[in-house]
């Protein structure tokens, strides 16, 4: 009887230690963050009054990567940037009478995230209660921060106004909204076509309202929605600016719909919205297949998953909680454009305004910012996407076939926003690290058409403007583009010049010996708009005479006007910045630009200013020494590495990454440009760069992780890990002691693009003091 009696003690004791483990290790899997989790969709949204300082134009709106419409809360009723994150609008001047802490809709928006350009083929979505409201400023309900949320694939707020909670989610070419109304038997849903050509038309019987909008600045294209709701409509309607109409359906500017309930309780109305550029017929087979009788939640859930399955491509350890913020906020916003445009291999062109076949097993993709993208998200896809990345190319191509140029900046159709031939380097990067799913001799002929050709405005679609490398006819003449020809003439020559390079070894890939040396002779004519004798990059008249009076950072201008100063309004020969800016941009040269500027010790003492100068502003604000959000800059600090000097990029990239990045709503220091300021923390906080596309070379910096596990995709790398470990690592130990890749000592501050494609692991031992013996031979 003692015996058992020890046995039933012994059972129960081991019972209990059982189940003591069990949830410890329960709790363990429960606690563990996912990549999703570090996500705040609200990092770059807060408005500010200082001239880009906090103001990285990004939304928290629920999306799902690269979809086709993302579903937005809107506060700002213009036709591009539809939300501001807002603290004290008493404190942001530039935004006082236009956004306040309220929301007057939901949008289906086809915004490219962080960008100055516009919205297209958008409508809103906003629940009422009590009378019907339908202007913006009449319908918009204040908010609070302290009960608005947003995680990758989901938003939510409470109107405060009508004690109604409204949720988002997504999928790639439909949202889910959900509206929980207080009691009261007043409920409405306002549809609304914003400031454009528009057409709505509510179908009872099917408790649905379809509609378009033909807003495009830049090609004709309507924004298809077909929208389906849970609950029986009880009365509806129709207006027009100004007259409420009992009717089911009208067309033009500023027209709405709204629909109204018999509610009982506290009830939830959900919507379901199917979105097309195609037709309606499109936009509901979409909502038939992409939700069809799932419900909100599992939506929601849905689009996290594919959220962290994209941001899991990527694996970090040790860092900070703030860096592990910054870095898989940064990737999420990599992965919003371009945006999928196509709909069962089918998708609408504006550039003919015809109805086009894609691959198989392919998207056409739309929305691309090449001039700020082609630096370093685009090479970043090309390790995480490199089948979606043929296919963007693809789209480019196509894009030429059917508008007669490959496109800078195709939002939806031809702009001529930015200059060179931005497309040029992501096709030769593309292309020489494998990537080959894409028209490449139709893509040859298209740069090398860009390259050679004036545009002429006649063969430009009606509708758009596009002006492709402007000034070509005295480029190739001069060697210059001339300031008393054409406007920011020697910022357009320095990106000619790289645009060259990288058509040249796109035309040496393909055996194209003459357009080699022709194209590769050509990138040299950086050096046309280098004044050795003051030692920036200065403009230049058709005489060849500089371009008086100089100075290379309008510094009288900005100690007087301070955060206001837009360094472009002060110089005729440059875009969006200084000669201070643009001086380092011979990103397919660096040996010779430090040749050109007097030397490696004085190469580094100019760039050694420059940054301690930015430093001052948070290397933000549009400084004129250093500027982040400024993409010529970007790759600025890097060149330390071919200066001999590693240890100084080193050094920098750190402090980029501490001072211009945070965590919070205002931790953007300026404009995310369609994920170039994104994409260039995911670089550097992993600890390298890719200052040249195309060379298939990258600049080692310093990662912020203890390791970075790249987990490359089968396409293209086999499923290969690219590790990089970094021993002995933290914020004090940022300077690299030795290095080494797959054990063999690694003595030059670069990787090659092999290394990563063969799964390499590239090894760090970092310290607290730089070893200025490291590297310091390129």
């Amino acid at each position: 009887m003692y015996k058992n009696h020890q046995n039933s003690k012994l059972v129960s004791l081991c019972f209990y230690i059982l189940t003591f483990i069990l949830i410890i290790n329960l709790s363990a899997c429960v606690s563990e963050k996912q990549p999703v989790d570090y996500v705040n969709p609200f990092i770059g949204s807060q408005a500010s009054g200082e001239r880009a300082s906090t103001d990285g134009r990004t939304h928290p709106g629920a999306c799902v990567p690269f979809g086709m419409t993302k579903w937005i809360p809107a506060n700002i009723d213009n036709q591009s940037d539809p939300y501001k994150y807002v603290v004290d609008s008493a404190r942001m001047p530039l935004y006082r009478d236009i956004i306040k802490e309220e929301i007057f809709g939901f949008r289906g928006s086809h915004f490219p995230n962080g960008s100055h350009t516009r919205d297209y083929g958008s409508y809103d979505f906003m629940p009422i209660v009590g009378d019907l409201k339908f202007t913006t400023a009449e319908r918009a309900s204040k908010i609070s921060h302290d009960r608005e949320e947003a995680s990758p694939g989901y938003y939510s707020v409470y109107l405060q106004d009508f004690q109604t909670n409204a949720e988002l989610t997504a999928t790639e070419r439909c949202g889910y909204l959900r509206f929980s109304f207080p009691d009261t038997d007043r409920v409405h849903i306002l549809v609304d076509t914003r400031m454009a050509d528009g057409y709505v038309k509510i179908l009872p019987e099917e408790n649905r309202i379809i509609g378009y909008n033909t807003y495009s600045p830049f090609g004709k294209i309507k924004g298809y929605f077909v929208a389906e709701f849970s609950k029986e409509f009880s009365s509806w309607g129709v207006w027009d600016k100004k007259d409420l109409k009992n009717t089911k359906e009208i067309s033009g500017e500023h027209v709405k719909a709204y629909v109204s309930f018999d509610t009982k309780g506290e009830e939830t109305v959900e919507v379901k919205v199917g979105t097309s550029f195609i037709d309606f017929k499109t936009a509901a087979s979409n909502l038939a297949k992409e939700i069809g009788n799932k419900n909100f939640s599992t939506i929601k859930k849905e689009a996290g998953k594919v959220w962290n399955d994209k941001l899991s491509k990527i694996e970090v350890e040790g860092g900070t909680e703030a860096d592990k913020i910054k870095f898989y906020t940064s990737l999420y916003f990599v992965y919003f454009e371009p945006r999928i445009s196509s709909s069962d291999n089918r998708y609408y062109s504006t550039f003919d305004q015809k109805i086009h076949e894609t691959t198989p097993g392919s998207e056409f993709y739309n929305d691309f910012s090449l001039w700020d993208t082609y630096r370093n998200k685009h090479p970043l896809l090309t390790i995480l996407e490199p089948k979606i990345e043929g296919d963007m190319i693809q789209s480019l191509v196509n894009m030429y076939k059917q508008g007669g140029w490959i496109p800078k900046w195709p939002n939806p159709g031809y702009t001529s926003v930015m200059t060179g031939a931005p497309a040029t380097p992501v096709i030769t990067d593309a292309y020489l690290k494998g990537i080959t799913n894409f028209d490449v001799d139709k893509a040859y002929e298209g740069m090398r058409k860009n390259a050679m050709e004036k545009v002429d405005p006649k063969d430009v679609p009606e509708g758009m403007r596009f002006r492709g490398m402007e000034g070509i006819e005295y480029y190739k003449k001069l060697g210059f583009i001339p300031d008393d020809k054409v406007k920011a003439s020697a910022s357009k020559t320095l990106e000619d010049a790289f645009a060259d390079w990288a058509l040249s070894q796109m035309a040496k890939a393909l055996g194209k010996e003459k357009d080699y040396e022709y194209f590769l002779q050509r990138s040299f004519n950086y050096k046309n708009v280098i004044d050795s004798t003051v030692g920036y990059m200065r403009g230049r008249n058709s005489d060849s005479s500089w371009v008086e009076p100089f100075d290379p950072i309008s510094a009288e201008d900005y100690l007087t006007k301070g955060p206001k100063f837009r360094p472009r309004q002060n110089y005729s020969y440059t875009t969006e910045g200084t000669p201070m800016h643009y001086t380092w941009s011979a990103m397919q040269d660096p040996q010779g630009l430090i040749k050109l500027l007097g030397g490696k010790e004085k190469f580094i003492e100019k760039l050694e200013f420059a940054l301690s100068n930015g430093e001052r502003y948070n290397f933000g604000n549009w400084n004129p020494w250093y500027n982040q959000t400024n993409q010529p800059c970007m790759h600025d600090v890097y060149l330390f590495d071919d200066a001999g000097a590693p240890w100084k990029t080193q050094k920098w990239v750190r402090a980029i990454m501490d001072k211009s990045y945070g965590t919070g709503p205002d931790g953007m220091i300026g404009n995310d440009d369609v994920g170039a300021m994104s994409a260039w923390y995911v670089f550097s906080a992993m600890g390298f760069y890719p200052v040249a596309p195309g060379s298939l070379v990258y600049s080692i910096g310093s990662p912020v992780f203890d390791k970075v596990t790249i987990h490359l995709p089968d396409y293209l790398y086999g499923g290969k890990d690219f590790t990089i470990i970094a021993e002995n690592n933290s914020p004090e130990n940022k300077y690299i002691q030795s290095a080494t890749l797959d054990d063999e000592p690694l003595e030059k501050p670069f990787l090659n693009h092999s290394a990563i494609k063969n799964g390499s692991t590239l090894k760090f031992r970092m310290g607290n003091t730089p070893n200025k013996e490291w590297g310091n031979n390129p």
